[in-house]
Order: C-alpha cells, then structure tokens, then sequence
C-alpha cells in the first residue's frame, strides 16, 4: 500500500491537523471501505498498527459484521446520535459514536470518518436506564401498595392520620375518609378532625391524644348522615425522615364488635338469669393432663347447695371436696376418675355436710369430653335430693314396717305363746327403726281410771344386779309401770310420742330413771291412743319424730287384736265392748267408774 497522496496523489489540506486530531479518524473508500488513512488516535483505540490496517477493509478489519450492514449505515445511520458497537480489535466490542461525512473526492468518493469512545457513556447510559427502570418498577410497586393499603384499610374498616405541615391541619388516609364519611381531600383541619367525637368521649381522646403512649380508647363517632359509630384508636408517635416527631393515629370502627358484645352480653345474661332460676349448680369443670384441676364456671346455686360463693370454688376446686361428706368422698374420686378414663357421664349421689343446713345428699351428672391437649372438661348438673332420698327412706322404712306388721299378725294369730309373740313383733320394730332396744305393752286402767302400762315384750337392759333380777322376776308376767312422772308416763298422759335423746337431763324423766339409767340410753316412745305401746330406743344418732310416724301409727292395731282375741274366748260376749275400747280410744274416767272399757285387773 502507498501512503496517502503517493499514489492518488491527495490533496489534503489539513493533514497535519488530522494526523494531530484527539479524536480517532480514518479515511476510506466509499465503495468497500478500504482504509487509506488513519491518525495516532486511531491506532490508540484500535490497537492496530498502519501497516496492518491501511491497505485493508473495515469488513476485514471486523468493524463491520458484513457489507450490508456497513451500507445499511451509510445509508441511514450516520447521521444519528446513536452509540454504535464495533469489533476495533481483537473482536472486542467497542460502544462509538461515529462523525461520516461523505468526500466527493477524486478519483473516486471518500468517506471521513471521526470515532468518539462512547464506552463510558454507553455504561453510564444502560445504568440510567437501569434505574429509570428501577424507579418506574418501584413506583408502580408503590402505588401498588398504596392501592393495597387501602384497599386493606376499606376491608378491615380502619384508617389512620398524620400530623401535616401545619399545626393545624392533619392528613387522612383513603380508609379514614371512608368510615368516618368524611369527603376525602388532602388535608383536613383538626376542628373537622375532632368535631364528631361524642362529647362524652371526647375527654378520653384528648389525654390519649396528650399522651401519645399508644393507649386505647373507644369512642363514638357521629357520620355526616347522623349515623353513630363505635370507633377504637391508638395514638403514638415515632420519626420518619425528614421528620423526628411525627405524630399519628390508628383507628378502627368496631361497631360490629360493639353491637355484637352487647348482643353476646344479653344472651350470657339470659343464661345466667335462667342458670340462677335452675334448682342446681350448673358448672364447668377441667382435669388438665399434669393431674391439676379448675372449675372455670358455676352458678350461684352453689351459695345454697354447698354455702360457698362461685368465685371462692372457681380460684379453689378443693373446697368441694371439702364440703363432701368424709365417708363419701374417696367413692366421689373413683367414680370422677373412672368418668375420666372411660369418658363416661358421671353420675353419682353422696352426700355433703354443710356449715349451716348440716347433712345433705347431692346428685350429679356431668358428661365429659377430651380436648386436644389432654384436657378433660365436664359439663355438669348437681341437684340436693335430700328430700326425694329421705322420702324414699321413709318409704322403704313403711314397706318393712307394713311387712313387720304382717308377720306379727300372723304370729298373733297362729302362735300359742303370747310373750314368743310379742318378742318377734319387738325384734321386727327394732330392726326396722335401728335401735338397739324397746318394749312392747298394753295400756291398762286401774280402778281410777288412770292409765299404766304393762310390758308383754322388753329388751334386757339392766345395768346393774337390781334390776337384772327385776326384769328376770318380770318377764314371764309382764313389767307394770304406774308411775305417770317418768317419760312412760308422759306418753300415757298425753297420747304423743316421746322423744328423749337425752334421758338422764330430760325433766320428763323420773328422778330414779334420771339417776339410774346408764349414759348412753336414749329412749324414743311411740304411742297410739290404744291398747297397744311400743318404744324403740337407743338409736345411733338419736331419734326424730317422723322416724317413728307408721309405728305409732301401726303398733298398737297387731298387740289390740291379739288381746280382743284372747279375751273374747276367756271372758265371753261381755267384754267384748272393753276390747273395742281398747282396739280404738282411750275410755273416759266416767266410763271406766260406769264398769264400760274397763279390762279386768291382774
């Protein structure tokens, strides 16, 4: 290759001013791009040397990936500002802006080309595009959010605000707009802000307000359309850029809540009305897996049924047991834990003794569950059924003495022996009244009319050598008893049981009996206006008057038959207006002094 102007002969004015340019230039044809002329610069960019570039085509060269993008260049792309990327060297990508311009030179047209480094601007380029990018990504994640925000607030019904630039104006967000029913705007004075707080609430939100200490307080809130809402806030502050101390508000319209926890409130008071009305103690009881227990609920039955208050059994679950009677209480704990185990409703009946109303017999049936935990809950019921069970008692106690009565009626009848009679009629009273001694008797007047009794039936209970040997010289012809001072002659005199728990302090008792009988001796007579008398005596315990009601009432009837019997075959058809006397009342004095209802003496 000759140098330029050797060969062509080029008349180049400015060639010490292209040879000196900073910028990279070359000067090729127009047809193919052979280089004929490169400057300093351009070899500091390219890399090349003269040698191997002039003489050579920017295709060959590899600035050009093919002739059709060279001319695709020349043709419309180099009047633009755009970066274009060239291999210069080596294959590495070079980002240029290109100066061309078109020489109508001769022998042929030339191009002049200026190259420009554009590596930086082109990196610097993509990186503001980049972020460009990145802004409008994050911006329209932000409106997004903002978006979602409020759509979360609408949702959820609550809304916040911030203080603004002035003291006097406050910013809304979309969502306290919408439940307060305020028209949105951008900023909203504090005097709109507070001015449809209830005037009762208002006092409360303006020390939270003061306090900034993230409180909470509920309030009411009156809409533009008159409607009353129930709002709950917090109000704190914290710092934001731009601005250390930026108070704001959180405040939610609980309304639905409000309404709710009053309608929950009436039912737990209907519930409660009618758990106070229920004639039991309703409850909720819990056995936690650690073996722990807890009554979290019972009505205030349980100030009757067990005399304590519900807050006392709900902090102490052992107070119950307390109240359950000793005998009882292991059999209450077998039959909870076998509820427990099984998972079985639990029913029992024990009793329970009480400060004030004493011994009482409870029932109750709970059904229990098993929660995930491990925990068993029972929900229960427990009634007093002292009454049903005593009445049942009493019912059984008529059933035995009615099955008593038979028998001795028919021992009555058939039996040869009176006293054997009258001994099995006493054994049978005795195990049906529990007592540990008694006597049977027939009510006798003497020529005075006054009653005495004498014994046909008497348990042995002498307590010392006298009276051993009285009641051995007695018992084949029966014990008389005349003296009316003593509790025997009560019962005569006034025709009523006698109950005396405590015979030796009884003032109805004699003074011999009083001073004679041994401690432990009670004595309960039950009388019938008849000819028939029967006291059981020595009940554990003690005697009560309705223990006693069917024997008084059916004792005297077996020994008043017996006796008419037995005197109408001895003393013939006359007598038999006394034995019906005595089969029904007592005869007056008038009539026993007239010879009427008066038995024989003996």
């Amino acid at each position: 290759m000759m140098p330029l102007g050797s060969q062509h002969e080029l008349n180049l004015p400015f060639e010490a001013l292209f040879q000196a340019s900073p910028l990279a230039a070359s000067v090729s044809r127009q047809r193919d791009g052979c280089l004929l002329a490169v400057n300093d610069a351009w070899l500091a960019l390219t890399g090349l040397t003269r040698e191997t570039a002039l003489g050579r085509t920017t295709i060959e060269l590899g600035h050009w990936a093919d002739a059709e993008e060279r001319q695709r260049y020349l043709e419309e792309g180099r009047l633009s500002e755009e970066v274009q990327t060239l291999r210069l060297c080596d294959g590495a990508k070079h980002h240029v802006r290109l100066r061309t311009t078109l020489l109508d030179a001769n022998p042929e047209p030339l191009v002049l080309a200026y190259f420009i480094e554009a590596t930086r601007e082109y990196e610097a380029e993509a990186a503001r595009s980049q972020a460009d990018q990145a802004l409008r990504d994050a911006n329209v994640a932000l409106q997004q959010r903002v978006e979602l925000h409020a759509a979360i607030e609408k949702l959820a019904r609550v809304g916040h605000w911030t203080n603004s630039d002035s003291d006097q104006d406050v910013v809304w967000s979309p969502g306290l707009f919408d439940i307060t029913g305020i028209e949105p705007r951008d900023v909203l004075s504090r005097k709109v802000g507070r001015g449809s707080i209830h005037p009762d609430d208002l006092p409360a939100w303006l020390e939270a307000r003061e306090a900034l200490d993230g409180r909470v307080v509920e309030f009411r809130w009156t809409r533009p359309d008159g409607q009353q809402r129930w709002f709950r806030t917090r109000i704190g502050q914290t710092s934001v850029a731009g601005n250390p101390q930026t108070d704001f508000g959180v405040v939610q319209d609980i309304t639905a809540e409000r309404e709710a926890t009053q309608q929950l409130a009436q039912q737990l008071q209907l519930l409660q009305n009618i758990a106070a009305r229920v004639p039991g103690i309703m409850y909720q009881a819990r056995l936690r897996p650690d073996g722990t227990s807890a009554i979290t609920y019972v009505n205030d039955a349980s100030h009757e049924l067990l005399e304590l208050d519900p807050a006392e059994l709900q902090t102490d679950a052992r107070s119950l047991f307390g109240r359950v009677h000793a005998d009882d209480r292991a059999d209450v704990i077998a039959a909870l834990t076998r509820s427990a185990r099984d998972l079985t409703i639990w029913r029992h009946t024990y009793r329970v003794v009480l400060p004030r109303r004493g011994l009482r017999w409870h029932r109750v049936e709970a059904a229990p569950q098993r929660e995930d935990d491990g925990t068993i809950v029972w929900h229960g019921f427990t009634t007093d059924v002292t009454e049903a069970r005593l009445a049942a008692q009493k019912v059984d106690r008529q059933n035995r003495m009615l099955e008593t009565v038979r028998m001795a009626q028919a021992r009555f009848i058939e039996a040869d022996d009176k006293r054997k009679a009258f001994e099995g009629l006493l054994d049978a009273f005795l195990s049906v009244t529990g007592s540990e001694y008694g006597f049977v008797g027939e009510v006798l007047y003497d020529d005075h009319g006054d009653p005495y009794l004498k014994t046909h039936a008497i348990t042995n209970i002498a307590w010392d050598e006298m009276s051993r040997r009285l009641h051995e010289q007695q018992q084949s012809g029966g014990m008389e008893f005349r003296n009316l001072k003593t509790l025997f002659g009560h019962g005569l005199v006034t025709c009523k049981p006698v109950i005396a728990n405590d015979p030796r302090a009884d003032a109805r008792a004699s003074a011999a009996g009083r001073r004679g009988r041994p401690p432990e001796c009670g004595q309960v007579d039950a009388d019938q206006p008849a000819s028939g008398r029967g006291a059981p005596a020595d009940r554990p315990r003690g005697g009560h008057h309705p223990r006693f009601d069917l024997a008084a009432a059916r004792l005297g009837r077996p020994a008043g038959a017996h006796l008419r019997h037995r005197r109408h075959a001895q003393e013939g058809p006359g007598t038999g207006e006394a034995g019906k006397a005595l089969g029904g009342r007592r005869p007056s004095r008038r009539e026993v002094r007239r010879g009427r209802g008066r038995p024989a003496r003996r």
